[in-house]
């Protein structure tokens, strides 16, 4: 049998699992602006279309603003409905997981491959 990480974690812990401290600072996943911008139009974060869409939207408020507190009928008025519908997807944690493995590193998404094959087609928003 072999042993992994979390059997030596398991061992070496000094407190239950799922233990959290009091006063602790909740945790929050968030999905870099960029990304999210890339996913919507299908192209990749570091293009002249996403890079000009992200200046447009951080001029207005900064980054952390919009992906956490701007309501998502503003993030609208500033970008499209899809980048609106996905930073409320990432607020609600409805996002999509593909797991790494073996130096392959995972992928998050906000929307399924099905969702994103409408998109290109002009079929969703």
């Amino acid at each position: 049998m072999t042993l992994g990480v979390e059997h030596r974690v398991e061992k070496l812990a000094d407190r239950p699992v799922g233990f959290i401290p009091a006063g602790a600072i909740p945790f929050v996943s968030l999905i870099p602006l960029r990304e999210i911008i890339a996913e919507c139009l299908g192209r990749q974060k570091k293009t002249k279309g996403v890079e000009a869409i992200y200046e447009k939207m951080i001029a207005e408020r900064g980054e952390l603003q919009i992906l956490m507190e701007m309501p998502v009928e503003d993030v609208a008025k500033i970008s499209d409905g899809r980048i609106a519908e996905a930073i409320a997807r990432m607020r609600a944690g409805r996002v999509y997981r593909k797991p790494g493995f073996d130096g392959e590193y995972g992928v998050i998404s906000v929307f399924s491959p099905e969702e994103k094959d409408a998109m290109k087609q002009g079929n969703m928003f």
